[in-house]
């Protein structure tokens, strides 16, 4: 592993391959933290050990895992916690119509549980769950999501849907206790129901099917009892409705949106972190904390954009020295204001 030194030595020579430097005279470089802004979606996202993003807060067992109390910036956390996973997406799309120079980058992490190279896979799952709800990709959202969810996951979003206003859903599992009960089974049926009512109704997304009618059976009786790839396609749909109504318009103008989308690389648009900077209870090994698994959508100016070099390893978890995002001597974080979802734009 490179040490502290050879980064910073391997950093400053990216920098002179930058810039002139006239050999054979001093020169002088003054160094400025530049800044980023963050739209830091952390409790509000993830259940332990699955990749799909809870439309809200999320509730069951495995969410009260963690204090929060070595959070570096309480204030913050506590701020960040008034937005819903879906309603933070919406802002980022607003920091985007507040400034179109601005570039993204999505970056995935979970808790200390578990061992580094699958909790890198489970932390690059999360960032693309992200990406593909952005970038309205319903089929790569829904297999990410079938791949990696739990029963609790479905509880929530069935529990979300009946409570909303704007659905009213007769699917309330009760309990979001990741077990396949009796309740879970009937919210289940009255999920598929209703979905299949609305896409009838013709008020579903064009081109969406209702779901087979032998999906139920299916769920019933697997052995794990996960929703196969069409119940997440069906919660796709609800998803970009969701998105869409926090940014007070209708799914049709989405596409508007998301042409404002703009990556700080093409090629890398998110980047799987793993364990490796946990703000609860850090250098703790093996900890479990709702507060770990999150998702930072960060935002750069154009003239701004960092060389994303970041370590290749997954056998072990990185180091801020080795990490061209979270060293200390490379960007000053901003954070994002919650309230940017109700502002207006002007040009």
């Amino acid at each position: 592993m490179p040490s502290f030194f050879d980064n910073i030595i391997g950093t400053f020579s990216d920098f002179l391959s930058r810039i002139g430097a006239i050999t054979g005279t001093p020169n002088t470089f003054y160094h400025r933290l530049l800044t980023v802004h963050i739209l830091e979606m952390e409790d509000v996202l993830f259940h332990l050990d699955s990749a799909v993003m809870m439309p809200a807060t999320p509730q069951g067992s495995s969410s009260s895992d963690g204090t929060g109390d070595d959070a570096t910036d309480a204030g913050t956390q506590q701020q960040q916690n008034q937005v819903s996973g879906l309603a933070a997406l919406a802002i980022c799309f607003k920091q985007f119509e507040f400034d179109p120079n601005k570039r993204l980058l999505i970056a995935g992490h979970t808790d200390t549980s578990g061992q580094a190279k699958m909790n890198f896979e489970l932390s690059a799952q999360r960032a693309q769950n992200i990406q593909f709800l952005l970038e309205g990709d319903r089929e790569q959202w829904a297999t990410i999501s079938e791949k990696r969810h739990r029963i609790e996951d479905y509880q929530q979003i069935m529990k979300f849907i009946k409570l909303s206003t704007r659905w009213g859903w007769d699917c309330d599992p009760i309990q979001v206790d990741n077990t396949w009960g009796d309740n879970t089974k009937g919210a289940t049926e009255r999920f598929i129901a209703a979905y299949n009512n609305w896409v009838l109704a013709g008020l579903a997304p064009a081109g969406s099917l209702q779901l087979p009618p032998d999906v139920f059976n299916r769920i019933k009786n697997s052995g794990t009892h996960k929703w196969p790839i069409e119940m997440w396609r069906a919660v796709y749909d609800i998803y970009n409705d969701e998105i869409a109504a926090n940014l007070g318009v209708t799914r049709d103008n989405m596409g508007r949106y998301r042409s404002l989308l703009a990556f700080a690389d093409d090629l890398k648009k998110m980047v799987a972190c793993g364990e490796s900077f946990p703000l609860d209870n850090a250098g703790r090994d093996n900890y479990k904390s709702q507060l770990n698994r999150r998702v930072e959508i960060l935002f750069f100016d154009q003239a701004e954009i960092p060389v994303l070099n970041c370590p290749t390893q997954t056998n072990a978890i990185h180091t801020p020295a080795e990490c061209p995002l979270w060293h200390k001597w490379h960007f000053s974080a901003v954070y994002i204001d919650p309230n940017d979802l109700n502002a207006v734009a002007y040009h």
